[in-house]
């Protein structure tokens, strides 16, 4: 699976899909942020929920 990026100035990749991750916590988190990270995804913005609704 290949996920769109956009090309910086500099010739960084950036990607243009994350992965939200407010809802997901605990364990079933983890194995979710982890099936996300093998297949491609490198945007997570919040790995853990803070408390926040």
């Amino acid at each position: 699976m290949t996920l769109p990026v956009r090309t910086a100035r500099d010739g960084l990749e950036l990607p243009t899909v994350g992965f939200g991750t407010h809802r997901v916590q605990g364990p079933d988190g983890l194995v979710a942020i982890g099936h996300a990270l093998e297949n491609g995804y490198r945007l997570c913005p919040r790995p853990f929920r803070r408390g926040r609704a």
